[in-house]
């Protein structure tokens, strides 16, 4: 590589793109970035169109142009932007890009869920204050070159609680699926909070694992998981409590139990209609892109297709999608290529790689192989391949790939592959990933040590990967992406996070709590010496009823005597008298 095409594509990497209609936001961003980050030289670049077919075509030249960072606007047409948003979270490419996502306050809260839920490390809500954006965009893009961000960190060792995202897929009145990050092991209980919880149609959030697999996935998570609902919260026996105590609550545990399961099996029954459930799974590997070159957005088709550039991991990614349909447009490498890029070998998708595929699909898919189609194969015909690669279900075709042809072919194999599909269960209810009804979150614990505006550092007992989004409330409910700390960090720590999807608001009602943490040391001496004030009084009441009580004590021992005299001199007058009255 010569000099010059050395600094070319040193300059390229450099570059942040920002998609979106709004031209004065992405002036102040500039202008905002290279004020509180001068040393570090980027270049930006911005796309914008409203129509769909455009937007999606950026998938592309964010694989061309290969930025350090993209900014998608979610303010215009958020369904394409989140739609470019999902597809790229799951692409194979050579390097990360990081992504983040931005919304208006005219937007409801819901955008920051929905982009969270794509796959999404970072949202801003957009506002005259840049620092804490303009931050997340150098320390994701630049981590080696920030510098402190100058904003105060308060410590602390406060214990809270923490939740991760997860995308609900289905539900029927025992059972959850949902795909997430967050390892669990069988017969693990959790707490998983929903839209059903929420809305006190089931009784409990508490649920326990019965199943976990990296088969047949969805979304941008690792797990597939099944959980059994509680319903109710189970009975704690306490040391005082009798038996008749304890098997009361038991029969009130079951009754509640099974109040809870009628409110969702009639649930379940109310939205048999708004099931969406979505067998057709096609694995497509073509580093053309043909799907997304002005072409109406992927996931409008019957299929759902995954498209990717190149094959990362076979085995890996046909676990994860369990498809029916496989399709691979070849390519026509030569030898010298491949010597010439030893180290990106793995991305041609050639006839060895192919060969790899097969080798794979075989050993993922014993029960029931996937429908193959080759195009570009040249000179190859089914037969022909069919044999060489001892897999029957190979479909040659010497063409270049095409959309129409692709389609085309995909709506007929269908008319194959639908009558092999299992059926929808009655009960089942799949849930479509718009609604507000896939989002979920798993409950968890950490234990915070220091926090800003910008960031936060804490511990967990459970490890978190880097790129984790996690949901936690100081005071105001905010996401936290964790990533690897700054060199410039004071506060020891396992996890460091940055903050986003807060606006202003929520950042002012942050800006108070840490105040308040600065001041928790004169707060608890002004309480100690209000208690020792406290304590003296008290002293002082105590003494001084215990000096009335000992007069009154000693004023009824007083006149106890007098009585007592009193009592006596009567008794003698008495007898004197007696012996009076004995004379006479």
């Amino acid at each position: 590589m010569s000099q010059e095409d050395k600094e070319e594509k040193d300059k390229a990497v450099s570059k942040i793109v920002y998609i979106g209609g709004d031209e004065n936001f992405f002036i102040n961003i500039q202008e905002k970035f290279r004020e509180l980050f001068p040393s570090i030289e980027t270049d930006f670049e911005r796309f914008h169109s409203t129509d769909d077919k455009v937007i999606q075509s950026y998938i592309l030249k964010i694989r061309e142009i290969k930025p350090k960072l993209v900014l998608i606007d979610f303010s215009q047409n958020d369904r394409a932007m989140l739609h470019i948003t999902r597809i790229w979270k799951r692409q194979n490419f050579y390097q990360d890009i990081n992504f983040i996502g931005l919304s208006d306050y005219k937007q409801n809260r819901s955008m920051v869920v929905k982009a969270i839920m794509t796959g999404m490390a970072c949202i801003h809500i957009k506002s005259l204050e840049f620092e804490s954006l303009i931050y997340d965009i150098a320390i994701m893009a630049f981590p080696g070159q920030i510098e402190n961000h100058g904003f105060a960190t308060a410590e602390m060792n406060d214990p809270i609680h923490a939740f991760y995202p997860c995308k609900l897929s289905l539900i029927n009145e025992n059972f959850l699926r949902f795909e997430s990050s967050v390892p669990l092991k069988a017969k693990q209980v959790v707490r998983l909070h929903t839209y059903w919880d929420r809305q006190k149609i089931i009784r409990s959030n508490l649920m326990m694992c019965v199943d976990q697999s990296q088969e047949n996935l969805y979304y941008n998570y690792k797990y597939n998981q099944i959980l059994q609902m509680a319903h109710a919260e189970p009975v704690q026996q306490t040391d005082n409590m009798t038996k008749e105590d304890f098997e009361e609550k038991q029969l009130k545990r079951q009754e509640i139990v099974q109040e809870s399961r009628y409110k969702l099996r009639k649930w379940v029954l109310d939205n048999q209609l708004n099931s969406r459930p979505k067998y057709l799974k096609a694995y497509v590997i073509d580093k053309s892109g043909i799907f997304f070159d002005m072409q109406p957005l992927a996931d409008s088709y019957s299929f759902v297709y995954r498209i990717q550039p190149f094959i990362a991991n076979a085995k890996r990614e046909i676990t994860n999608i369990k498809p029916q349909l496989i399709i691979y447009n070849l390519e026509n490498v030569d030898k010298e290529t491949l010597e010439a890029n030893a180290d990106i070998a793995h991305t041609f998708n050639d006839s060895r790689m192919f060969q790899h595929l097969i080798k794979s699909t075989k050993e993922v898919c014993k029960d029931q192989l996937p429908i193959i189609v080759c195009f570009n194969s040249g000179q190859y015909d089914s037969a022909y391949m069919q044999k060489v690669f001892n897999y029957p279900s190979i479909l040659a075709v010497k063409e270049e790939m095409t959309m129409e042809l692709t389609l085309k072919m995909s709506e007929m194999l269908k008319k194959k592959i639908v009558p092999n599909l299992p059926q929808p269960k009655k009960g089942d209810i799949y849930l479509d990933k718009s609604t507000e009804l896939s989002y979920g979150e798993i409950e968890s614990d950490i234990t915070l040590l220091g926090v800003s505006e910008n960031d936060i550092y804490f511990n967990s007992l459970e490890p978190i990967e880097p790129g984790t989004v996690i949901r936690v409330s100081l005071p105001v409910p905010m996401y936290i992406t964790v990533l690897p700390a700054p060199e410039h960090t004071t506060i020891s720590s396992q996890y460091y996070g940055i903050i986003h999807g807060i606006g202003e608001e929520e950042r002012k009602e942050l800006r108070r709590f840490i105040n308040s943490v600065f001041f928790r040391g004169l707060n608890t001496e002004k309480a100690n010496d209000a208690e020792e004030v406290a304590k003296l009084k008290q002293q002082y009441v105590q003494k001084q009823q215990a000096e009335v009580e000992e007069r009154k004590k000693i004023a009824a021992a007083k006149a106890s005597e007098e009585d007592d005299k009193k009592q006596k001199a009567k008794e003698t007058a008495d007898r004197a008298k007696e012996i009076i009255d004995e004379l006479e």
